[in-house]
């Protein structure tokens, strides 16, 4: 009986320490039922779910979020943390663009609408009849989506449904107007890319928007790209692995996404150096190329993100581009008129595969 009592003594205490120290505002609140099921948006996310390949909540992966979702560091190395009110450009690119280093940026869109407009309420009101692409290059209404993300029982799913559209200012003339809600930083003006113009450049930006324990799943950016990536709602978990963490030829990558990852997969890379970045509503984190990463919403999350390149990463670009797109890229040489060269020409370079689905072949 003395040691049943120890026993029980020892899982309070440890019951105890773990309750006390955990952060009052990791997990959101709990949502009500005004959403009823039965309305046109219930029925329509129920015939969704039937045609997406998921375990949706027969895992009970919410029971873990205390797990998935505290934001503490694990462990991983902490990134610098710069402003641009105390830094100058000419700075930033040699601390941390030229050397591909990693940090949170302070003080980007402090002037954007989008911080003082941009929620999934207000996108409810502008956007609602709007569709925008989600997991698997689904389109989904946003009335809809929103009805998601509200409703409890949808907020259990393992692998929440993540809104991450990149043709958002091409498709629809009316959630083009989100373009005039922020602007690509001065850190990251010279971007190389830009001279395809948006419709004849690869996708480069997202609108990123999701619930708790929804996320990417690890990957490097596409191109040998590099990325700055503003979170305008919520808050964000991501880890970051350098360039050679991971060799694709040898290792077999798990596509698990979001907080799926961090059950299944992180415990296998935990010892590996790591970045562990918790980014707050307001913040902009740098990612460089070739950086592998992946990221869990802490909270109800909206984010805009864009890919560039410029002159620290275009010899990584150009290994990389012509494998992919080989037509954009000669069409890319050309209209850099001499500052970007590489004297090979098209049949010179074996021919990987798109790097986008069938929709965004340059072969159709």
């Amino acid at each position: 009986m003395l040691l049943v009592a120890i026993g029980l003594l020892v899982l309070f205490l440890v019951w105890y320490r773990f309750h006390r120290n955990r952060p009052v505002n990791s997990i959101p609140l709990n949502y009500s039922t005004e959403f009823i099921e039965n309305s046109k948006a219930g029925i329509r996310l129920r015939a969704l779910k039937r045609r997406i390949s998921s375990s949706w909540s027969s895992n009970e992966y919410h029971e873990l979020d205390e797990y998935i979702l505290r934001s503490i560091i694990r462990g991983g190395h902490s990134v610098d943390v710069v402003s641009v009110k105390k830094m100058s450009k000419n700075e930033f690119v040699k601390r941390y663009r030229n050397t591909h280093t990693p940090c949170i940026i302070m003080d980007i869109p402090d002037d954007w609408p989008a911080m003082k407009k941009w929620s999934f309420d207000y996108f409810k009101e502008e956007y609602g009849k709007c569709m925008f692409m989600i997991s698997q290059d689904i389109y989904l209404k946003y009335d809809y989506y929103y009805h998601y993300i509200k409703h409890k029982n949808h907020r259990k799913d393992d692998i929440p449904l993540y809104l991450f559209d990149h043709s958002f200012a091409e498709n629809n003339k009316k959630t083009g107007e989100l373009l005039n809600d922020y602007k690509v930083p001065e850190w990251f003006n010279d971007d190389w890319l830009s001279v395809l113009g948006d419709d004849a450049r690869p996708p480069f930006r997202w609108i990123i928007a999701g619930p708790p324990r929804s996320g990417s799943s690890l990957h490097v950016d596409p191109l040998a790209t590099g990325a700055w990536n503003t979170l305008i709602v919520g808050r964000k978990r991501w880890i970051l692995f350098p360039p050679d963490t991971f060799n694709e030829k040898t290792e077999i990558l798990s596509s698990d996404p979001g907080g799926e990852w961090f059950i299944r997969q992180f415990p296998k890379y935990k010892n590996r150096k790591h970045y562990d970045v918790i980014q707050e509503a307001g913040e902009t984190l740098f990612v460089p190329p070739k950086w592998w990463h992946v990221t869990v919403n802490i909270e109800d999350s909206i984010a805009i993100t864009q890919n560039y390149v410029c002159e620290s990463n275009v010899e990584m670009c150009k290994e990389i581009f012509p494998l992919k797109r080989r037509k954009t890229y000669f069409k890319w040489l050309k209209m850099m008129d001499g500052k970007v060269i590489d004297d090979r020409n098209a049949d010179e370079i074996p021919y990987d595969s798109d790097l986008y689905n069938s929709s965004d072949s340059e072969d159709e």
